[in-house]
């Protein structure tokens, strides 16, 4: 990592510039991997980068390509085209800072979308770590089940932070709704459909890590367009 100051005084860290972010001169399966690894492997904050890193690496391995065949043009087009936005629009970087006391109150945003689920960590303001998951390829789970699947990772990511404070931060009305019943005992959540079971037991995991850990949540519902966890997804 690179670490500066700005004029305020404030540390910020970013990608240290070097010939493993660049675009290989021979792109193989092999090349790619590679080079994914290297743009997103172990940054805390990545973004957009990190699913369509992933994305990228999914394409190549269901090609059937072995590890030193050549990407067909399709997908050097692609590798090209993430690597022209990396140079303006690089993600990897932020503040230079950590959570502070357990009882500093923390944001996780959540997201979903028919692609991947992720979640982002947010302290003082600041998104100190990000992650996202692809979905699988055949997966034909309603999308309010991904949205919950992003609320837990999000909440897990907090404890493993040490947060005990926790915004709770979703586009979904129906996640909001659920989490909101869930924590304030208001009512029975219901839930009805193939996928009533799954929801019940992600619900069950989200209610018991708060009780035993002692968490403090408050679950707030915010617009698409405000939800910072939406480029992790997109």
């Amino acid at each position: 990592l690179q670490l500066s100051k700005d004029d305020s005084g404030e540390v910020k860290w970013a990608r240290r510039d070097g010939p493993r972010t660049a675009l290989p001169d021979e792109l193989t399966r092999r090349a790619v991997y590679k080079w994914c690894g290297a743009l997103v492997g172990h940054y805390p904050v990545a973004s957009w980068l990190r699913v369509h890193c992933s994305w990228l690496k999914r394409l190549t391995s269901l090609l059937g390509l072995k590890y030193d065949d050549p990407l067909p043009d399709q997908l050097k087009k692609f590798c090209i085209d993430l690597a022209q936005r990396l140079s303006s629009d690089d993600p990897v970087g932020g503040v230079w800072q950590g959570p502070g006391s357990a009882e500093d109150p923390c944001k996780v945003w959540c997201d979903a979308s028919g692609i991947a689920y992720g979640a982002a960590l947010e302290f003082n303001g600041c998104i100190i770590e990000d992650c996202s998951w692809l979905r699988k390829m055949d997966d034909k789970r309603h999308i309010n089940l991904s949205e919950l699947d992003a609320a837990a990772e999000g909440l897990n990511l907090a404890v493993q932070w040490g947060a005990r404070r926790i915004q709770l931060m979703t586009d979904s009305k129906t996640v909001a709704s659920w989490n909101q019943q869930l924590l304030t005992d208001s009512k029975r959540v219901k839930t009805s459909g193939l996928h009533s079971v799954l929801i019940q037991r992600r619900l069950q995991v989200i209610e018991e890590t708060v009780a035993q850990l002692g968490l403090e949540v408050e679950v707030i519902w915010v617009p698409t367009a405000d939800n910072k966890a939406d480029r992790l997804t997109r």
